[in-house]
């Protein structure tokens, strides 16, 4: 178990997922184990909200922005040559217009202000629905050091929609980078809260590409950029849904493929060159 919470009265045994199991070997042992919430109970909700974020970034990284992020994916030779093979009468503007667009549905919007509106709200949320969140410190630890080594690529699987709320608050309360999300397109859709996830990290990817080569290159490109330029540790679900069972379920290969191109795309600089 990672977790025993209280839900109504009843208690709730939570399943590992796999990045628990990673993270924190040996979840029968207690000791290795810190309860988030019982600081949170014994302090201010709104001090921890707006407490000094610092993360240390990806030494790699470089200052990018999020409209940065997106001239690049738009102005990369990858995007380009894709738009020189699909057959089709339409000139090349009309293709640069097309994956604006997609872009622009697709794209998230960090901000760490709703990133501290979302751990005021999640604090209040977990507090009354738990009687605790352990976390493995041994495994944060080795997660720290790896976000400040490489780009990081967070894979767990999806069982509740507690799942990605949990993960990304965990991190705000132990100065780790905040994961951009892969998140269903119909969330985009809720106006109020499809603009905050989108503000929280969240981007959104349609359920059904098929055959939309324009759409694949636009995606693939998007989160290859994001690695590449360690912008964030990224964060999707190899189901692809969420399980309704606790169960895990099957992964589906478009996840799986994007997780390979995000993995082969990753760059590292020439030693030889630079010492």
């Amino acid at each position: 178990q990672a977790a025993r919470c209280t839900l109504r009265g009843r208690s709730l045994s939570v399943p590992a997922s796999p990045l628990a199991r990673v993270l924190g070997a040996g979840l029968d042992d207690e000791e290795e184990f810190v309860d988030l919430l019982d600081e949170r109970r014994r302090g201010s909700d709104l001090s921890f909200a707006f407490k000094t974020f610092s993360p240390w970034p990806y030494k790699g990284a470089l200052s990018c922005s999020t409209a940065d992020l997106n001239k690049a994916v738009l102005e990369s030779h990858f995007l380009r040559h894709v738009a020189k093979e699909v057959q089709s009468p339409k000139p090349l503007e009309m293709f640069e217009v097309d994956a604006l667009g997609i872009l622009e549905e697709m794209s998230q919007n960090l901000q760490l202000g709703f990133i501290r509106l979302m751990a005021y709200m999640l604090t209040k949320v977990f507090k009354r629905l738990f009687s605790g969140i352990f976390v493995n410190m041994e495994g944060l630890n080795m997660l720290q050091q790896a976000t400040q080594e490489s780009p990081v690529i967070l894979m767990p699987n999806h069982r509740s929609y507690v799942d990605f709320l949990a993960i990304s608050y965990i991190l705000f309360s132990y100065d780790i980078p905040i994961p951009v999300i892969a998140a269903g397109i119909p969330l985009a859709g809720m106006k109020i809260v499809g603009e905050i996830l989108r503000r929280s990290g969240a981007f959104f990817i349609r359920r059904a590409i098929g055959s939309d080569k324009l759409y694949w290159a636009v995606l693939s490109e998007y989160i290859k950029t994001i690695v590449r330029k360690g912008f964030a540790p990224v964060e999707f679900y190899v189901e692809g849904l969420r399980s309704r069972t606790l169960k895990s379920l099957v992964p589906k290969l478009g996840t799986k493929h994007v997780g390979i191109l995000m993995l082969c795309s990753i760059r590292v600089n020439d030693a030889l060159r630079d010492g």
